[in-house]
This record gives C-alpha cells, sequence and structure tokens, in this order.
C-alpha cells in the first residue's frame, strides 16, 4: 500500500503535537520551511521529531531556495539572534507593515523597514523585484516566528521546571529571562498577539509556497492545526464556486505519545493492522464513493472499528485523543487558494506567478480533544 504524504501549514517546524498523530494517516509529513538546509542541521530537542525525520517519515521542503544568497541571509538571522535589543522594535514593524497592506500616513512605506535590516547585508538589490521583494519579507516573518516559537518553548520548559521547586523562584526567573526573550516581548509589546503573528505567519507561508521558483505542485493534502485558517479557505472557496467544501471524513487519532523508546515499532503494527482501512481512506480522499460502509467504520462516538484499533494500540487514558477532520476543496489551485485566502492584499500583479494546473485538493484541520 502506498502512502499519502500531507502539508502542514502554516508550521515551519516540525513539532510531535500535530506530527506524531498523522504520522500514522500521512507518510511522510511535509513541511514548507524558509531557508534549505545545508548537511545535518538541528531539527529541535523534540526526541519523536528527530526520529521521525532520521526515518523519513517526516521531511522539509523548499519552495523559495535561496541559491547563493543563502549565506546572506544567514547571517542576517545570526545578526538578529544577538543583537535582539536593537532590531526587536524595527522587526515589529517589519512584521506588521512589511507583510500587511500599504502602510497609511506618516508611517513607514511598506517595505522600508525590511529593506533597510536586508540592504546591511547585501541585499538591497532585491528591491527592484517586487516578487523577489515579497519572498525576502516572507522568508523573515517565517523565521522570525520561529525565534518567537523557540523563545516561548524555552520560556515554558523553564516554567515547568519552576513550578516543581518554590514559588519565591518565579520573580528570579523573570529577572533572568528580560535579555532572553526581550525579542518576544518587544514583539508581543507593539500588539503582535499571537493571533495577529498566525495571520502574518499565514500570509509569508502562502507566499513561499505560491511563489517560490520549486514550489511542490503535486502535493494535494494539506492538514492545519488553525481552525480560523480553515474557516478562512473555506470562506474562500465558498466566495469562488458559490458553495461549501464538502466534508469527507472526521477520524480520531492519538493526541501525544507519552513512551517514544518503541515508537517506530509502534507506528508499524499499526500500519500494517489498519492497512485495509488506510486503503479505503486513500480512495476517499481521491474522490472514489465510499465503499463497504467506510465512514462507519470511522466513527467518532466510539463504536467504529477504527477506533477500536486505536484503543488496543493506544489506549485512550494512555495516549488522549486528537480529531482530524478532511474535507473535499475540489479541483482548484492550491496557490491559487492559498494566496486568495492570505497572501495577497494589494498585490493584484502577482496574479499569473500564482497560476498553477489545477487539481483536486483536500484540507484538513487537526484538533487536540
Amino acid at each position: 500500500m502506498k502512502c499519502h504524504s500531507a502539508i502542514i501549514f502554516p508550521d515551519t517546524v516540525p513539532d510531535e503535537q500535530a506530527l506524531f498523530p498523522l504520522v500514522l494517516v500521512f507518510q511522510p509529513i511535509v513541511y514548507c520551511q524558509p531557508v534549505e538546509k545545508e548537511g545535518e542541521e538541528d531539527e529541535g530537542d523534540s526526541p519523536v521529531c528527530k526520529e521521525l525525520v532520521r526515518q523519513a517519515l517526516c521531511q522539509g521542503i523548499f519552495p523559495a531556495p535561496l541559491g547563493q544568497d543563502r549565506e546572506r541571509f544567514e547571517n542576517l538571522l545570526s545578526d538578529l539572534r544577538h543583537r535582539r535589543d536593537d532590531y526587536a522594535a524595527q522587526l515589529a514593524h517589519v512584521s506588521l507593515s512589511g507583510l500587511g497592506a500599504s502602510a497609511g500616513k506618516g508611517t513607514e512605506t511598506r517595505s522600508s523597514i525590511v529593506s533597510g535590516l536586508l540592504k546591511g547585508h547585501g541585499i538591497e538589490s532585491e528591491r527592484r523585484d517586487k516578487k523577489a521583494m515579497l519572498l525576502w519579507q516572507a522568508r523573515l516573518v517565517l523565521k522570525l516566528g520561529e525565534f518567537m516559537d523557540e523563545d516561548q518553548r524555552m520560556l515554558a520548559k523553564d516554567m515547568q521546571s519552576l513550578s516543581e521547586r518554590e514559588k519565591g523562584l518565579f520573580s528570579e526567573l523573570r529577572k533572568e529571562s528580560e535579555d532572553t526573550f526581550s525579542l518576544t516581548r518587544e514583539l508581543s509589546g507593539t500588539s503582535t498577539d499571537d493571533e495577529g503573528m498566525q495571520r502574518l505567519r499565514l500570509k509569508a507561508w502562502s507566499r513561499i509556497f505560491a511563489l517560490g521558483s520549486s514550489a511542490p505542485v503535486e502535493e494535494r493534502i494539506f492538514i492545519t492545526r488553525n481552525s480560523e485558517a480553515f474557516d478562512r479557505l473555506a470562506d474562500e472557496y465558498e466566495r469562488t464556486y458559490r458553495k461549501l467544501p464538502r466534508e469527507l471524513i472526521s477520524l480520531l487519532l492519538p493526541a501525544r505519545i507519552p513512551d517514544t523508546s518503541n515508537m517506530i515499532a509502534m507506528l508499524d503494527r499499526f500500519s500494517d493492522e489498519a492497512a485495509l482501512y488506510l486503503e479505503g481512506l486513500y480512495e476517499l480522499l481521491g474522490g472514489s464513493t465510499d465503499k463497504k460502509g467506510l465512514r462507519e467504520n470511522f466513527s467518532t462516538d466510539g463504536t467504529g472499528a477504527w477506533n477500536t484499533l486505536l484503543e488496543n494500540q493506544f489506549p485512550v487514558n494512555d495516549y488522549g485523543r486528537s480529531l482530524l477532520k478532511l474535507y473535499d476543496f475540489g479541483s482548484v489551485s492550491p496557490q491559487r487558494i492559498f494566496l486568495d485566502s492570505f497572501g495577497f492584499d494589494e498585490d493584484k500583479l502577482l496574479n499569473e506567478s500564482a497560476e498553477k494546473p489545477e487539481t483536486g485538493i483536500v484540507m484538513g484541520v487537526l484538533t487536540r480533544l
């Protein structure tokens, strides 16, 4: 049986909360990343993510590779890491105005701030090409989002550790964290809240995915944990085609893996026992009609055969549950619907760049129960 792959959006770094549940159904899980990697670069501190990458069950793709400009961009990122206090306020404006609508009167122009940051690293000539400049901006915002996630993970880890010690140490942590998390603090202080940052990341991700020279053209299954992002895509589909996406199926999945020591063996065993169900699921996602009551097997009320298999191998008391809903978005260009939903604003001149062959695509949303 040939497994189907799925692209996660707008995440750019593997996260086990999405990766472990989804890899039971789709292999490999694919992440669109803003900058191509060289050699064995770190995949984060999660043993789950590292092992799934090593087993080729998770992989990164690079729709807009930098090529010979990669070193210049990496130098910029290094500068940002080491000069957080100097750049924090500027970066907040980059994320807000650099990818947003045209700046209003009395504010920085659309690309002036990001141009200033890029110019110091020999990238100013890119400004002549609007599409290239938008890709530079998108890369910068996606990497900025990764920095913020890293800071938040570090903070959460420290907070968890301190919760097991005396509460009086909390004030000491805050004092020690003043410099460590200054970038995140400054960005939060300039109204880049979680919701706003997610919108910016969706916009940046959509541009990288759709406008890059190496944008994937064969992938047709896209999954997010951001329910608002899915709703925006569904609204755009309804606006364009005068109908709502059709729900194909809902299925329960584990939410976590408490013991990773034999994870790959568990995945292999599950794949063997679930082969017939997965084969029927792939046929359904490919446009076939429901055969032999497939949807009944995946019933989410606890009575379906799929749920029995899950309970046998991933008991709910130990592994929890998440819910994946998959929808048929018909024959559309994935590049087009992502850009129309998140990526354009006034950039209608990029329409032709986004034209790709239409194909039947499936959108999914993963939620934790």
